[in-house]
C-alpha cells in the first residue's frame, strides 16, 4: 500500500516532468533571434511621412446656398469685369463696368424726346 506522502511525491514528480516537457516544447517554438538578455537587437525601419491620396470619385449635384439675380439698369457693352464666377462679393460692390457712351446717347435721345413732347 502506498502512503499519502509517497503518492504526493509521485504526483509532484509527474507534474515536474510535465512542466519540463512543456518548457522544452515551447523553447522549440521561440525564434532563434529572440533573446531575454538583449544580445541581439531587432531590425530597425526608417519611418517617413508622405502624402496619401484619400479622394474617390462620386456623382453629385452641387447647389448654391444663396443665389442672386444680377441685372443692369441700362443697356450697353461691358468694358470691365471685376469679379470671377463663384467669387464672394459684398452688397454694393462693383461687379462690372458698362460703356457709358452708349448710355449717354440713349439718355440724350430720351431727354430730347421728352422736351419735344412738352412743347406740344
Amino acid at each position: 500500500m502506498i502512503c499519502m506522502n509517497e503518492s504526493f511525491r509521485l504526483l509532484s514528480k509527474g507534474a515536474l516532468l510535465l512542466l519540463l516537457t512543456a518548457l522544452v516544447f515551447l523553447a522549440g517554438l521561440v525564434p532563434a533571434s529572440f533573446s531575454l538578455a538583449g544580445e541581439s537587437s531587432p531590425a530597425s525601419v526608417v519611418v517617413q511621412s508622405r502624402d496619401v491620396d484619400l479622394g474617390f470619385p462620386v456623382e453629385a449635384t452641387v447647389e448654391a446656398v444663396h443665389q442672386a439675380t444680377v441685372a443692369a439698369q441700362i443697356a450697353g457693352r461691358v468694358i470691365e469685369v471685376r469679379v470671377d464666377a463663384g467669387q464672394r462679393v459684398k452688397q454694393g460692390e462693383l461687379l462690372l463696368r458698362i460703356d457709358a457712351r452708349e448710355a449717354a446717347g440713349s439718355d440724350a435721345s430720351a431727354r430730347a424726346s421728352l422736351e419735344q413732347a412738352r412743347r406740344l
